[in-house]
C-alpha cells in the first residue's frame, strides 16, 4: 500500500518523511506543553474518569474512521479506476452522513 501512495505522490518515503517527522514533533509539543499549564487547552488530567474515557474513545472511532477515507480515495482511484470527481462525489455522500449525525443524536431517547 505504501508503494502505491508513493508512486500516486511521485515521490519516495525519504521525501516523505518531513511530513511524518514534523506531525510527530508538533504532537509531542501539544501534549508536552498543554500538561504543564493550569488553564490548558487539552487537559491531560484524569480528574473526571467518565469523561476521559469517552473523550479517548471518541478520538479513536474518529481517528480510525477519517484515516479510512485516504484508503478508501487509494481504492476508488488506483483499483477502480475513478477520476478525482467521481471518487469526490461517492465519498460526500459518506462525509455528509458523518456531518449530520451528530446533530441528530439529540433528539435520541436518552441523549
Amino acid at each position: 500500500m505504501a508503494t502505491q501512495i508513493q508512486s500516486s505522490l511521485h515521490s519516495t518515503f525519504a521525501d516523505l518523511q518531513w511530513v511524518v517527522d514534523a506531525y510527530a514533533l508538533t504532537l509531542a509539543a501539544l501534549l508536552l506543553t498543554s500538561g504543564s499549564h493550569a488553564h490548558a487547552m487539552l487537559d491531560l488530567s484524569l480528574k473526571v474518569p467518565t469523561f476521559s474515557g469517552g473523550n479517548i474513545a471518541g478520538f479513536a472511532m474518529s481517528a480510525g474512521s477519517f484515516s479510512a477515507f485516504l484508503y478508501l480515495v487509494l481504492y476508488l482511484q488506483d483499483v477502480l479506476r475513478y477520476s478525482p470527481l467521481q471518487t469526490g462525489v461517492r465519498l460526500l455522500l459518506l462525509s455528509g452522513a458523518v456531518s449530520l449525525e451528530p446533530p441528530s443524536s439529540n433528539f435520541c431517547p436518552g441523549g
